[in-house]
């Protein structure tokens, strides 16, 4: 706990401190990104790579930064200050991780015909049953968005191809 969250703590601004833990968090896991072998040298996120991520990881906004930096086409890891903050100055959540209304409108937007094949089991951990062209196809994650999400990049690599 760093100073700045015990003296928000101290005088009962419980939000902001957890705001502020949230983005200390994510700054350390952004630094030993970077500390990587692998990324000493931004590049692209393959589809293997995010599909392993939401697979085994937990829900984070580390890992939603992720998954839009695969989608937009983006290197990882960033190496400027930019953050994904704007959704909550305009209202929209689309945290790939833990919204599932979020990653239902990303859906509904991208690819309509999915949306109507997905079937979720809820469970540990969380299977989502969809099917592409006919083919029917499993994958499996930690959280029902995260199960969506995986759904939703299949779709889009096996219509569009690898980014």
């Amino acid at each position: 706990m760093s100073i700045f969250e015990r003296f928000l703590r101290s005088f009962g601004m419980h939000r902001w401190a957890n705001r502020v833990a949230i983005r200390q968090t994510e700054r350390k896991m952004l630094i030993a990104e970077h500390k990587k072998n692998s990324n000493i040298r931004p590049k692209k996120i393959s589809f293997d790579e995010i599909m392993n991520d939401l697979s085994v990881s937990n829900p984070s906004r580390f890992l939603d930064r992720k998954v839009q930096s695969y989608i937009s086409g983006d290197l990882w890891p960033p190496t400027g200050s930019d953050t994904f903050d704007e959704v909550e100055w305009r209202g929209l959540d689309n945290a790939f991780t833990t919204s599932v209304e979020g990653v239902k409108l990303y859906i509904v937007l991208g690819a309509p015909d999915l949306l109507d094949t997905i079937v979720l089991k809820l469970g540990t951990p969380v299977v989502a049953n969809f099917a592409v062209d006919g083919e029917h196809r499993t994958v499996s994650a930690r959280t029902a968005a995260m199960a969506m999400t995986m759904a939703y990049l299949s779709h889009q690599m096996s219509k569009h191809g690898a980014k």
